[in-house]
């Protein structure tokens, strides 16, 4: 299902899609991969945080779970 937004961009947001649709990217394209990055971004957000929070975690002192 389609849902439309509203997005008011900026001068430097007005940019980046003008230097797209140079290379033939649609305004729709670039903000869809913007969004992918974002997405990423915060899954990576969250692996950090894991690994910050394992960190001190001694997995030799666990028995063998086989």
């Amino acid at each position: 299902m389609s849902k439309t937004i509203g997005f008011r961009p900026g001068p430097a947001e007005l940019d980046v899609l003008a230097r797209a649709a140079e290379h033939g990217t649609s305004t729709s394209d670039a903000i869809k991969r913007g969004l992918a990055l974002l997405d990423r971004e915060m899954w990576w957000q969250g692996a950090r945080d894991d690994m910050e929070r394992l960190a001190d975690e001694d997995l030799t002192t666990e028995p063998d779970a086989w």
